[in-house]
């Protein structure tokens, strides 16, 4: 027992222990408990527990991650941005731009935009003249979507698309509305109900034997 008691009281100092200094280029990780590199173009110069600091936008991180020191570009063209070891320049993304020559990333347009050719500056989406039958054009009128469930587009135009009526369902294609069957409605119940009547099962019965006893009393009145 004692010797286990010891073997936990171990473990358990182990789990808790934590850095006190991590060599130039690293940095502790979060939980202290580790030294990690720095990331990409950012440095230590020190043996401490520093965060490690992020080179100017001109520089990047020399190997051992100890110093910055100039890219070997220093400035990209309009529409255009570094790559991440700033060693050349690249074309911006699709519909991202750089509108002036430096060493910054491009930029994204809106929802609603895309960029021009240059990749220097963003301008409006071209709207849709007309969308195929079974579509819509959507609220920028930017691009076509497929019609909702039970609404169709017969024409390729730029209307919304409307709804069937019920209990029309539209086809496939969202192009008609046609009538519902088995396999694009959900069925509905026919379950039989019970028919009952006023005074349970032997009503009836009731009935006919008071017709009888008035019919005998009858007979018997007309005999005297």
């Amino acid at each position: 027992m004692p010797q286990f008691t010891a073997q936990y009281a171990s473990s358990k100092c182990a789990a808790k222990a934590k850095v006190t200094s991590c060599p130039a280029g690293e940095t502790p990780d979060t939980a202290q408990t580790a030294c990690v590199a720095c990331a990409t173009n950012t440095i230590n110069i020190a043996a401490d527990m520093s965060p490690c600091t992020a080179c100017s936008i001109s520089q990047v991180a020399n190997t051992a991650k100890t110093a910055c020191e100039n890219a070997a570009i220093s400035s990209c063209p309009v529409g255009q941005e570094p790559n991440s070891g700033k060693t050349a320049c690249a074309a911006c993304a699709a519909d991202t731009i750089s509108a002036t020559a430096d060493m910054n990333a491009c930029t994204a347009c809106t929802s609603v935009q895309v960029a021009n050719t240059a990749k220097s500056a963003c301008e409006a989406a071209p709207k849709v003249t007309s969308c195929p039958v079974g579509q819509e054009p959507n609220t920028a009128q930017i691009e076509c979507a497929a019609c909702a469930a039970d609404t169709i587009s017969a024409v390729a135009d730029m209307n919304a698309c409307t709804a069937c009526i019920s209990p029309m369902v539209a086809n496939t294609a969202k192009t008609a509305c046609e009538a519902a069957t088995s396999t694009n409605t959900k069925p509905t119940n026919t379950k039989p109900t019970k028919k009952t009547t006023s005074g349970g099962p032997s009503a009836g019965a009731g009935s006919v034997a008071l017709a009888l006893l008035a019919a005998a009393g009858a007979g018997a009145m007309l005999r005297n």
